[in-house]
């Protein structure tokens, strides 16, 4: 476990917390009224990057290819996003027009919450080091 985790730098703790956010989007999208099949295997892939690279990163060190996941990762999120917004497109006219309650959209947001905080984590660990 030291191995693993005793020489990470902030870089690798952004998106570690980026891949946990991944999992609790995953775990909160089946509660959203109209969904889209493709969101949870972009959001999947984007754990399972996390994870593969972590593990790579123990054995090989900090090299390049390991830190540029974050940027793949936040790509996959914008598309995982992208998909689950455009079934609620009617959805999101319908609470504007007031025909239907904001209470729908609450579920929605929040996926898309989770789904934008990845996104940013990700970016920001772009940037940064990923291990010490």
């Amino acid at each position: 476990m030291k191995a693993l985790f005793g020489n990470k730098a902030i870089g690798f703790y952004l998106a570690a917390i980026a891949a946990v956010l991944a999992v609790l989007a995953i775990a909160f999208y089946p509660s959203v009224m109209y969904q889209s099949a493709s969101v949870k295997p972009l959001l999947i892939g984007c754990v399972a990057m996390m994870v593969l690279s972590t593990g790579l990163s123990a054995v090989m060190g900090d090299k390049r290819p390991f830190r540029s996941v974050t940027i793949l990762n936040a790509v996959l999120m914008t598309f995982a996003a992208m998909k689950g917004l455009s079934p609620m497109v009617n959805q999101i006219g319908f609470v504007v027009a007031g025909l239907e309650g904001f209470q729908t959209l609450t579920r929605f947001i929040i996926f898309e919450a989770l789904c934008l905080g990845g996104i940013l984590l990700n970016v920001v660990a772009s940037f940064v080091r990923y291990a010490k």
